[in-house]
This record gives structure tokens, sequence and C-alpha cells, in this order.
């Protein structure tokens, strides 16, 4: 099922607050949820998702640096293959890497509600970009598919 793109979204680089979030189950994969949802249309490919995301980091040395040591190292100990461990940063920007499309987190960073910016860490043009940003929210440490603003 391909989703409909918000013409806002490719129009302007930083949208307005907001206003429809669809909410996806809170288990601690949310956020390969809200991705997964936001490229299917359903939550249940978070688990591809998310091993996907991994595998990209492992493949790439690029990581290394971004995270400052190995990447097996920073797997193994952030248990980030597993299910259920919640994505910080560092998988964002793998995300963002990995579909090749700027990832904006809407949330609560030093007392400012505002969009984060997460791009990607190189540009890789084997990869077939995305083609759209994507847009989540991040409420109370849980993430959200934005789906239309103000």
């Amino acid at each position: 099922m391909k989703l409909p793109r918000l013409a806002r979204r490719l129009e302007k680089e930083v949208l307005g607050v907001p206003s429809t979030i669809q909410n996806v189950q809170a288990d601690g994969n949310c956020f390969f949820r809200a991705v997964s949802l936001e490229l299917t249309g359903a939550e249940e490919s978070h688990h591809k998702i998310r091993e996907s995301v991994v595998d990209f980091m492992k493949d790439k040395s690029a990581f290394e640096g971004y995270v400052g040591r190995p990447i097996a190292d920073y797997l193994n100990e952030s248990k980030m293959k597993e299910d259920r461990t919640w994505a910080t940063d560092i998988e964002i920007v793998a995300t963002a890497t990995f579909l090749q499309s700027i990832v904006y987190v809407y949330g609560t960073y030093d007392d400012e509600t505002k969009w984060l910016k997460h791009s990607p860490l190189f540009r890789d043009e084997t990869i077939k970009m995305f083609g759209q940003c994507l847009y989540i929210v991040n409420a109370h440490n849980h993430f959200k598919r934005v789906v239309d603003v103000k």
C-alpha cells in the first residue's frame, strides 16, 4: 500500500506543530513502528526495518566515527538488534542514512518544543532514496507518526 505524500512535506523543510498524529504500539519498538507505518502503511514491518538499519550500520565503517567506538561494541552493548530496545539519536541518524532521507523528530529539547533534523550521515548514490522526509513526534519517550501539521 503506497501512502499519499503530503504536499507540504515536499514544499517545506520544517513544518508547523503536528496536528494529526498516528499512534503506534508502545513496546520499545515505537520508533521502528512509526517508520514502518510511514513506509508501508502498517506497523508490522518494524522488525524488518530494525534489522535492516542495524545490518546497514554494521556494514558501514562511517558509523564507528559517529558513535565513537567500534560499531559491533555499540550494537552489542545497546542491544539494538533485540526486540523492544528503544531507538536513540544514533538509530535515527542510521535510519536517515539507510533511507537517504531526512528524519525530523518533533519533541521537547532543552525546555523548547521544536523539530530536530536528523540528516543522513553520508550520501550513497547506490541507495534508492525514499523520496520524502519522515516526520515523527517524540512525546513522553514514545515515538508516533506525524500525519499532518498546522
